[in-house]
């Protein structure tokens, strides 16, 4: 579950929350570069809180639902979440996921554009960790391989 021991356990504590939300693969597909980039994210239901210890993240605990209903659904998650931490700079960013390329970005919006930090290396893509990329960027260097995807999932 990430924790180096079980003391750790005992003195986790949540972290800041990220809102995820997916790019399915068939609108992916559909997308003309210079277009609504926002138009391309679905909300997920799913929310992500960090489980940190000592301000270190060591795990997550992952929230589904909507309205009043949520309940946790998914524990653990080390590396993602350390990968996501790595990147993460403020508390108004959020998650934004294109599971049929396995790719997850940290986003934000400023002065109304949204932009996006790969969490991992990408050689595929020329992406770097770290390195903030406008969303119309990213979707355009992703887009040709999402166009020769079939069968792979669509949904977050």
């Amino acid at each position: 579950m990430g924790f180096e021991s079980i003391e750790e356990v005992s003195v986790a504590g949540l972290g800041k929350p990220l809102e995820v939300f997916y790019v399915p693969l068939d609108e992916l597909k559909a997308y003309q570069p210079q277009g609504d980039v926002e138009g391309l994210l679905f909300s997920s239901g799913r929310i992500i809180f960090p489980v940190t210890v000592n301000e270190q993240v060591r795990s997550s605990v992952t929230v589904s639902g909507s309205g009043a209903t949520w309940r946790a659904t998914e524990y653990g998650g080390p590396m993602l979440m350390k990968a996501l931490a790595a990147v993460r700079k403020d508390e108004d960013e959020f998650i934004v996921s294109v599971p049929a390329l396995n790719l997850y970005f940290v986003a934000n919006r400023s002065d109304s554009e949204l932009f996006l930090t790969p969490i991992i290396d990408d050689l595929r893509f020329e992406f770097v960790a770290g390195n903030v990329l406008s969303a119309r960027e990213a979707f355009e260097r992703i887009l040709p391989a999402a166009i020769e995807q079939e069968d792979l999932p669509t949904g977050g």
